[in-house]
């Protein structure tokens, strides 16, 4: 697997990922660290995930053959539910882990076990950084409306009416036209503004279009004065994000436009404000 990006402290998200050709702009990931709780909403959902913080020697173990090796990272993980179409309130835990033998450059799985079932949402998991950090990965099912994770929030605080605020929450937007694919990630909220009027004031993505070459992306909410950069990523390569226009903030709401060339069929952004 290939991973890129991880979050940004404050109002940043990435990014997209692909596990194989046919997996190609299917799955988008982000990038979790260990011992903070990240607050998903999908279109019937708002869970709260965390995985346990680990040394690398608890988390990861090799064992050696002539020629290759063992490979075996796991991840433990707790998790909270509120599903706001029936009202109901869950909880549970449970453990992934990477079980590979590598030999010659070439990598088998052993029977690794990567889904994530939480509340009845499916979402694959893949380490990061043994203990410390991983990637999770989400497709068009259950669809993603709010990725976030919480840095000063703990795990054992978050309840029904924390998770209730987000019902509406959203900082993630695609947009599609003339045969071409465009997904944005971010802004979102900061951990200072988790109240339920705070997710309401806090920078957001208005609108997404596409049309006759040109993509267009509204901005809302915007603090005034701040430092605004917009990137751009036309694959899930790690180093294909290029920055293609920063500014300062003079108003609430901004637009911003891009034209592509002719032969992009799939584009991504990402809006990060400071």
């Amino acid at each position: 697997m290939t991973a890129l990006s991880h979050a940004i402290s404050g109002v940043c998200l990435g990014v997209f990922f692909c596990t194989s050709a046919s997996m190609a702009g299917t799955l988008k990931p982000q990038s979790i660290d260990h011992g903070s709780p990240v607050i998903l909403r999908t279109d019937r959902c708002v869970i709260a995930v965390e995985f346990a913080l680990q040394s690398h020697s608890e988390a990861f173990t090799s064992s050696n053959f002539p020629g290759g090796s063992y490979d075996l990272c796991k991840a433990v993980y707790r998790y909270k539910c509120y599903d706001y179409l029936n009202r109901t309130f869950d909880t549970g835990q449970g453990i992934v882990n990477e079980n590979y033998k590598v030999r010659g450059g070439l990598v088998e799985d052993m029977g690794s076990k990567l889904e994530l079932d939480v509340g009845g949402a499916q979402f694959t998991w893949s380490q990061g950084c043994a203990g410390s950090k991983s990637w999770l990965y989400f497709g068009r099912i259950p669809r993603i409306l709010f990725i976030q994770q919480l840095k000063t929030e703990n795990f054992d605080r978050i309840n029904e009416d924390l998770l209730r605020k987000y019902q509406h929450a959203s900082n993630i937007n695609d947009a599609e036209g003339d045969g071409v694919s465009i997904s944005v990630l971010g802004p979102s909220a900061a951990d200072t503004s988790m109240s339920s009027d705070g997710l309401n004031t806090c920078p957001a993505v208005a609108g997404v279009s596409f049309a006759d070459g040109v993509f267009k992306l509204s901005l809302t909410n915007m603090p005034v004065g701040s430092s605004c950069v917009i990137e751009r990523s036309f694959t899930s390569d790690k180093e294909g994000w290029t920055e293609v226009h920063a500014f300062v903030t003079q108003g609430m709401s901004c637009e911003w436009t891009d034209r592509l060339d002719a032969d992009v069929k799939k584009a991504f952004y990402r809006v990060k404000v400071r």
